[in-house]
């Protein structure tokens, strides 16, 4: 109940700033036909790899890529625990 009237308050603030900003142009016609275009074509691959190798491949490849954008922290996180255990690891 409180975190229904926090959410509700909070969407009500952002129509309320929202409404002050003037409106945007129309996008050219071009442009959303682009943007259309690469999204189908988006899912459309998305909806065949989920098909043939299905969500665990989804799963190893996020996983893997949060490795190895994080391989550096993790490895001085690991440094540091290790660095704090009795045996003398340097």
């Amino acid at each position: 109940m409180i975190i229904s009237a926090i959410v509700t308050g909070f969407l009500e603030l952002l129509k309320m700033i929202f409404g002050v900003l003037p409106t945007l142009p129309a996008m050219p016609s071009a442009v959303t036909d682009v943007s259309s275009w690469f999204i189908t074509m988006t899912s459309n691959v998305s909806a065949i790899l989920d098909y043939l190798y299905g969500h665990y491949l989804y799963l190893a490849l996020i996983g893997a890529t949060i490795l190895l954008f994080q391989f550096e922290n993790i490895y001085h996180l690991t440094m540091w625990i290790i660095r704090k255990l009795p045996i003398g690891i340097k």
